[in-house]
């Protein structure tokens, strides 16, 4: 069944006069999302409607159809669809039908062309904590952790790996970095670092560490860790200078180089060794002044006028190249250095002190 209109002689199925009516409206889009919008004006000849968008790219034959909604109220409705191809255009419209589905009602298509993608490109949060102490051979404890974020959520989740850059370079030696995960490939992406220095780093002190993901172009790229590496007080205490080792008020305690020390009580008066310098080669006991030329004996460094193999019954069994060992009353029967006598710390060479208690 068909009408005429009056005014203009146009036929209209007399079904549409039944049918909800609506509208397509303009779409809000980026490169891979839109949010397609239409308008209910009346349901037609029933009291309610289901409403849904078809949408397709311009060269498709087939539209793709959204869930259909129930409304119950005239106005506005929406829906975001996602998954779309950047710099392609799609058509889309507005389309109602009565809740048994009859009497389907689609406004004419508008289209829309989706925007480019932006470059990949992301960003390293600073580092927590940001800071960092431990000895040779120890990792730093808690490991600092940072994470990895997409500057812009329309970018592809391409992958980021890691490296790092050490300031200054150590003498010798270095630290083991790892990093876990070793590969960012979706975002957020949080990572744990693992710091280690090696055994026999030097100097001791601070060190800067860059992590970096990818490489140095970009700021965003890059974040700085700062870490001590020190020495260990008699105890647990970390150090990095002598003055880092008081305890109970007394200022005589040597920080080992990153070595433990063991503090020896000595006399009233004479200097007293405040470490024993635990060692790899000659050269690490080139601090180590005793009495006689110091070098590496069995991992100690040692004056080398004193054989620590040799037994005694007097200071004469002890007469070395300089004289300068005794029969220890401490140990019987093992010859050790002779302490100079001292009235203040300067009197005795380093790592020695005076002991005046």
């Amino acid at each position: 069944m068909t009408i005429i209109s009056n005014s203009s002689f146009l036929w209209y199925p007399f079904s549409n006069l039944l049918a909800p009516n609506v509208e397509t409206q303009p779409a809000a889009f980026t490169a891979t999302t839109a949010t397609l919008y239409g308008r209910l004006y009346d349901f037609g000849a029933s009291s309610s409607a289901l409403v849904w968008f078809k949408y397709k790219k311009e060269n498709d034959e087939n539209w793709q159809e959204t869930e259909k909604e129930t409304r119950t109220q005239t106005g506005d409705f929406y829906v975001t669809i996602t998954g779309l191809t950047p710099e392609t255009t799609y058509q889309f419209r507005a389309c109602a039908s009565h809740l048994n589905g009859t009497n389907e009602n689609c406004d004419k298509p508008l289209e829309f062309t989706t925007k480019s993608r932006p470059p990949f490109d992301f960003t390293l949060q600073s580092p927590t904590p940001d800071s960092g102490i431990t000895v040779p051979g120890s990792a730093v404890d808690p490991s600092p952790t940072f994470s990895v974020t997409k500057d812009d959520p329309e970018m592809l989740d391409e992958n980021v790996s890691f490296t790092y850059a050490l300031n200054p370079t150590p003498n010798q030696g270095g630290i083991n970095v790892t990093f876990s995960p070793s590969l960012c490939t979706s975002y957020p992406c949080q990572v744990t670092v693992t710091i280690t220095p090696t055994q026999n780093i030097s100097p001791l002190g601070n060190y800067t560490i860059t992590f970096i993901g990818n490489n140095l172009t970009d700021p965003k790229h890059s974040k700085n860790y700062t870490l001590t590496v020190g020495g260990r007080c008699e105890g647990s205490n970390i150090c990095v200078r002598d003055g880092d080792c008081n305890q109970g008020g007394r200022s005589g305690f040597r920080c080992p180089q990153g070595r433990v020390g063991t503090c020896n009580t000595g006399k009233n008066n004479e200097c007293s060794n405040g470490i024993t310098i635990y060692c790899a080669n000659d050269n690490e006991c080139s601090n180590y002044r005793a009495p006689g030329p110091c070098l590496c004996d069995n991992g100690r460094c040692a004056d080398t006028c004193l054989n620590r193999n040799q037994s005694c019954n007097s200071d004469n069994d002890c007469r070395g190249c300089n004289q300068t060992s005794r029969c220890s009353e401490v140990i019987p029967g093992e010859c050790v250095p002779v302490p100079p006598v001292c009235t203040k710390d300067e009197d005795c060479p380093y790592p020695m002190y005076c002991n005046l208690e």
